[in-house]
């Protein structure tokens, strides 16, 4: 029976409707690690029981998969940057430049390195060159502006 729901079952019928919702709540928290801290009372509970498993079996699973795919892509990228520096410090050694040198060669790799990707160059942004040219002046105006307005022109 409907109406013998599980507010009913456990005394929760005539409680208010913030500590039924909050029950409901902690009921569909434990029911996505798999326990049950109240047993469904009717078939339509049950099937939603049935129904919310699997789905926050899937919903967890989809954020396990997205935090591991981000993982992976950091540990790429940070290979990608360290095995460049390794290659030019190994270059810099097979060719026997002083400790000194090759130590001010990399800083300032690494200086260069980081600035370029701080600052994307227009050029490399593939979406203004769908930006109309009326609002690229505009941009240019405002990304220009502060310099004009130093000048004693």
């Amino acid at each position: 029976q409907a109406e013998d729901g599980w507010a009913k079952v456990v005394g929760m019928e005539e409680e208010d409707l913030l500590t039924k919702y909050t029950s409901s709540f902690h009921w569909g928290i434990a029911m996505m690690n798999g326990e049950t801290l109240r047993e469904p009372s009717n078939d339509l509970e049950r099937v939603y029981a049935c129904c919310l498993l699997p789905l926050c079996f899937l919903i967890s699973a989809f954020f396990v998969s997205s935090i591991t795919t981000s993982m992976t892509r950091l540990a790429t990228i940070l290979h990608e940057h360290s095995s460049r520096f390794a290659i030019l410090r190994r270059f810099l050694e097979n060719n026997r430049i002083p400790s000194n040198l090759a130590a001010q060669i990399v800083r300032n790799a690494q200086h260069s390195f980081l600035e370029s990707k701080r600052f994307d160059p227009e050029s490399s942004i593939e979406m203004l060159q769908y930006v109309s040219d009326s609002l690229v002046g505009d941009m240019h105006f405002q990304m220009y502006m502060q310099y004009f307005e130093r000048s004693d022109l």
